[in-house]
């Protein structure tokens, strides 16, 4: 009991961040608690029969989960403070990093909406489990739908280049040295990165017998009228790479442009 107590107070201690919760749930998912604490950190959950209505509840998770990477601002502590009726932050985050803990097990933990009950450890009281049931089972598919937009947002494939190593070298395998410039649209990931790896001959044509099905799957899945006709050849333009790899030269490079590789030399 008395290490969280020690954590609860470190964070509050922080009075120029507004993420003391998600700071701390971080932490307490990080670090094993014993038993008492754990009992003891659950039991803060009663709190929510404070509010006078199912909306506020709904708004208190919906907020935890609106700021799930960035930490609730004092705004919305304020609100969710004055609808529980508690005076201080150092009384709220206990009950703000349970009701997070619950919330990515509800979504990441891969469960239906009938398993949800199973997310509460056993400290938590019937009544509280079947009230926070009910609006996680409402709020799941939701969350779970963001959690998969999240996703989406990788970084694509902007530029290759490549050159042979091991050229000066009579013992060492002969190998292809790649470069692929990523660019990510997402605010959260620098807009541009490099990757660099190496691929010896076997490796580079068991990769293209890969990207060959690849594009193959690609052509039945999505092969509509509207469909740009370079994009079935985007990846098949990297065939004539594995035999002109091993081809004298100090510099080859596949440049993508529009979406189509091109292969200069």
């Amino acid at each position: 009991m008395e290490s969280t107590n020690i954590i609860i107070n470190t964070e509050m201690n922080e009075n120029d961040d507004n993420n003391h919760d998600l700071q701390l749930s971080v932490i307490l998912e990080q670090q094993p608690l014993l038993q008492t604490e754990t009992q003891t950190l659950w039991r803060h959950l009663p709190l929510l029969f404070r509010s006078n209505s199912k909306e506020s509840l709904e708004f208190i998770l919906q907020s935890l989960w609106r700021t799930r990477k960035t930490g609730l601002d004092a705004s919305d502590r304020r609100i969710i403070r004055d609808s529980l009726q508690l005076e201080t932050d150092f009384d709220l985050d206990p009950l703000l990093v349970c009701l997070r803990k619950l919330i990515r097990r509800c979504v990441y933990d891969n469960i239906s909406k009938d398993q949800i009950p199973k997310v509460f450890p056993d400290e938590v009281l019937p009544e509280i489990q079947r009230l926070l049931t009910l609006l996680l089972q409402k709020f799941q598919s939701e969350w779970q739908n963001d959690v998969l937009k999240d996703k989406g947002s990788l970084p694509r494939l902007k530029a290759m280049t490549w050159n042979m190593a091991n050229q000066d070298s009579e013992v060492a395998e002969p190998a292809a040295v790649i470069n692929l410039k990523l660019q990510s649209d997402t605010q959260s990931l620098s807009r541009e990165q490099e990757v660099k790896f190496q691929l010896p001959k076997d490796t580079l044509e068991t990769m293209l017998k890969s990207m060959h099905s690849i594009r193959n799957q690609l052509s039945d899945i999505g092969d509509t009228p509207d469909k740009p006709v370079n994009q079935k050849t985007s990846v098949g333009d990297l065939g004539g790479l594995a035999t002109d790899l091993w081809m004298p030269a100090s510099d080859r490079s596949l440049v993508v442009i529009n979406g189509c590789w091109n292969q200069n030399f």
